[in-house]
């Protein structure tokens, strides 16, 4: 099994707060970096090519309105979850500044916005990277093996969404989507990105996997489990352990099987396996996951704990929906805790208007997914906190510092020290996924998991040492 760089992509959804607790879309408000205090920005980070680099290799900048976090390339699971709930900090201390008449926005690290009178307004979204071998993102195999698995893994990692006629949704994104597979982001929006990107081109074999059918989820537990079984998915694929069938309704399964609150209604048709549900499709990769690692080579002791942590954490969770056990889901499964919490709120309220019910359930679902105000995902942390995956230093790490195994780490030193030391004006510098310069000078960082440039390197030493004898 090779290893793998992923990351994550997060636009936020952006609303203000009355002094009565009450939210509006922020209808006018037209967003920039350059409105950002110079003291909100983060101190070890600066503005190169547009966007504002971060000391951990990531950047945030605004898209379409939206403000935006991507993280670093990450080699290991639990560093993907650190450093995306470190970009939570990071954004909701950025815009965290009075608009000109005095109101506040407030982060909401969701895929959905509400209009008025709670309608659904913008969507956003959550994407996903992954390094791939062998395979190219429009490959017709690749689509055949990944698809069931993709349109189905909504149980898993779903962050849950209720309509404004009541009905409740594993998936926010499920709702928008259109085709497998597309360029585009906006209008006709595919399950699978093909949009190019040069991020990788000096190396043959090698491409990166964009997905933007994922919800943005705020517990730990349903972040690990999108990356981890999808890169255990990628994996079989990338050995000859591929499923060879066809999905007949993949679009329409896709919606049908988010308000499937049961995950058992048998709504994939198949050309071989004939119609499963949601369940049945998950289970099903779930046992070729168990018994490809079972016989697969590693590439470090670390990449085969994560594998086996991921195929038991899948199975619990699979195990648990079938069961119905909610008190497992809780604090693990965003679309579970929030449907719960939202149920719970609403239940207080009596038996009495059912408009006030479904306010309170929206009211949830805008809070549930709050990062400049995380009160009540606090709450769940603190009923459930073995369920945290990773903890409050982790994160505060990864505010500042990269994964030390990628690509990341050469990037977020060099835009550390440019930061530190001044060193010049935003034209004097380019910053990028792939590559770095410093004047005339520019330096290729190489492969994702390249964790070491020697040329990135002995430029920093050149840096440090003319700074010093000035």
């Amino acid at each position: 099994m090779k290893d793998r760089a992923m990351g994550i992509e997060n636009e936020l959804g952006v609303m203000f707060k009355d002094e009565f607790g009450n939210f509006s879309s922020p209808e006018n408000d037209v967003l920039s970096i350059a409105q950002i205090p110079k003291d909100n920005f983060p101190s070890k980070g600066g503005m190169f090519g547009g966007s504002f680099w971060l000391p951990n290799g990531g950047r945030v900048y605004i898209d379409m309105g939206h403000p935006e976090y991507a993280s670093p390339e990450c080699l290991r699971l639990r560093d993907l979850v650190a450093v995306s709930r470190a970009g939570e900090r990071i954004c909701a201390g950025m815009f965290l500044f009075p608009t000109k008449d005095k109101k506040y926005r407030q982060l909401f690290k969701n895929n959905l916005g509400v209009g008025p009178e709670g309608t659904e307004g913008k969507t956003f979204g959550c994407h996903e990277n992954y390094l791939i071998h062998g395979y190219k993102p429009d490959d017709a195999i690749m689509h055949r093996h990944l698809i069931p698995f993709l349109i189905t893994r909504q149980i898993l990692e779903g962050s849950g969404w209720w309509t404004r006629e009541g009905k409740f949704s594993f998936s926010q994104r499920a709702m928008v989507l259109e085709n497998i597979a597309s360029v585009q982001t906006v209008s006709g929006r595919p399950i699978i990105n093909l949009r190019d990107e040069p991020h990788i081109s000096d190396r043959e074999g090698m491409s990166r996997l964009h997905l933007i059918l994922g919800d943005a989820n705020m517990l730990d537990w349903s972040l690990y489990l999108k990356f981890g079984t999808t890169s255990l998915v990628l994996a079989m694929l990338e050995e000859g352990h591929i499923f060879k069938d066809d999905c007949q309704n993949a679009v329409a399964a896709l919606h049908d099987v988010a308000f499937d609150g049961t995950a058992r209604k048998r709504l994939v048709k198949l050309e071989r396996h004939g119609t499963l549900s949601a369940l049945e499709v998950q289970e099903f990769y779930l046992e070729k996951a168990k018994k490809y690692i079972s016989i697969t080579d590693f590439m470090s002791p670390e990449s085969r704990m994560e594998a086996h942590e991921t195929v038991r954490m899948w199975e619990e969770a699979l195990k648990a929906i079938r069961n119905r056990d909610t008190g497992w889901m809780l604090g693990r499964l965003d679309w579970a805790t929030k449907l719960h919490i939202g149920n719970t709120e609403a239940a207080k309220l009596g038996p009495g208007d059912p408009k006030a019910i479904m306010d309170m359930k929206k009211r949830v679902d805008i809070l549930y997914h709050a990062i400049t105000d995380t009160r009540l995902r606090d709450r769940i942390y603190s009923k459930w906190g073995e369920r945290q995956l990773v903890s409050e230093q982790e994160i505060d790490h990864m505010v500042e510092n990269p994964p030390a195994d990628t690509r990341a780490r050469p990037r977020g030193l060099f835009v550390a020290l440019c930061a530190a030391k001044q060193l010049g004006q935003e034209q004097n510098i380019f910053v990028d996924w792939s590559k770095v310069r410093y004047k005339n000078r520019e330096i290729s960082l190489g492969h994702p998991l390249d964790k070491d440039n020697p040329k990135l390197e002995g430029l920093m030493r050149k840096l440090l040492q003319n700074f010093n004898t000035l």
